[in-house]
């Protein structure tokens, strides 16, 4: 009976502290140091990439080209897209809720060693192509020259190349990166974090809607860029939620 006893009230104790995280999560929509485990409840458009196969009835490829994602239970997606193709963004992406809405990834970005080779997250509006993104830019052989920036593209969604306000500068931290992606009224907020435990996530760029679209986004997703030598390019999403 003891031991039962024991047992029982080591499951509560351990039910509470997960009640008590998801709670956090939930209010603040951050994530704490180490704890990367997904919600107690998820939302709808939530991926922790942990199925057997890739799940195309959530996700919409844009731009796909050659490009091909694998997740086989391993608790990433990876994103693969072939040199030899013409630099453009390759996207899976979903059709957002109204707003406001918060959505966060985490990433790492490799198997380039030349510049310009970008991972990250994405906003988009369908019927415009136009978009905003935030990545780490590959911009040497090395990880030490991965940068963080945030740019948009007003005619194709396969460039993205013209610079916005609150671009991030060079950063020595290839990886993992925080990266949440939110909508309140018509202000957009894009934020970014190494360890949102440490550094909360640093906001890097506020911006009124229609100031990069013609009307509203539509979707959000996450991407990889292409290249237009022979490296392969890789994208490795360790999760996708929304959190608000």
């Amino acid at each position: 009976m003891k031991l039962f006893i024991s047992l029982l009230l080591s499951v509560l104790t351990l039910g509470a502290a997960q009640d008590v995280r998801n709670s956090n999560y939930l209010a603040t929509g951050e994530l704490t140091h180490g704890d990367d485990a997904p919600p107690l409840v998820a939302n709808a458009m939530d991926d922790e990439f942990n199925q057997a196969t890739f799940n195309s009835g959530l996700w919409t490829w844009v731009n796909q080209s050659t490009a091909s994602v694998s997740v086989s239970g391993k608790g990433y997606l990876e994103m693969t897209v072939p040199g030899g193709g013409t630099g453009g963004f390759r996207e899976i992406v979903q059709n957002l809720p109204s707003a406001p809405y918060s959505f966060k990834t985490k990433f790492v970005c490799g198997g380039v060693s030349e510049n310009f080779h970008f991972c990250g997250m994405v906003l988009r509006e369908s019927a415009t192509g136009k978009a905003v993104a935030v990545f780490l830019q590959n911009s040497g052989p090395t990880c030490a020259s991965f940068e963080y920036s945030i740019t948009n593209d007003t005619a194709n969604p396969a460039t993205f190349n013209v610079p916005v306000s609150g671009s991030g500068s060079s950063n020595s931290n290839c990886g993992p990166f925080y990266v949440q992606m939110a909508r309140t009224g018509t202000t957009i907020t894009i934020s970014w974090s190494t360890d949102p435990a440490i550094d909360s996530m640093v906001r890097t760029a506020s911006f009124t809607m229609t100031t990069y679209f013609t009307t509203a986004p539509n979707q959000i997703g996450i991407f990889t860029s292409g290249q237009t030598a022979t490296n392969t390019g890789y994208g490795i999403f360790y999760f996708f939620r929304r959190i608000s």
